[in-house]
């Protein structure tokens, strides 16, 4: 099956290691998308609070990967801190 997501990361202030990170589901589907820290220059083992910047809700503390179910051409954006 074809996956039609993409994820965009970027650094919000480096001095505080935050993170800006967007899902952006481009299929026809509903989609759960995941990030890693690995992938955000973090180290696995890292316990990091994530919060949701549209829905301005805390998701809470996530070890190693956040995930997120993204509907149909719909966008989460999420603000991980360490």
């Amino acid at each position: 099956m074809k996956q039609y997501f993409a994820i965009i990361a970027m650094d919000i202030k480096l001095a505080l290691r935050l993170r800006a990170v967007i899902f952006f589901n481009r299929g026809a589907a509903d989609a759960q998308i995941s990030v890693s820290w690995e992938q955000l220059g973090y180290p696995a083992h890292l316990s990091a609070e994530v919060r949701d910047l549209w829905a301005k809700t805390d998701s809470g503390r996530f070890t190693g990967r956040y995930g997120a179910k993204v509907a149909s051409h719909g966008v989460v954006m999420i603000k991980v801190t360490p």
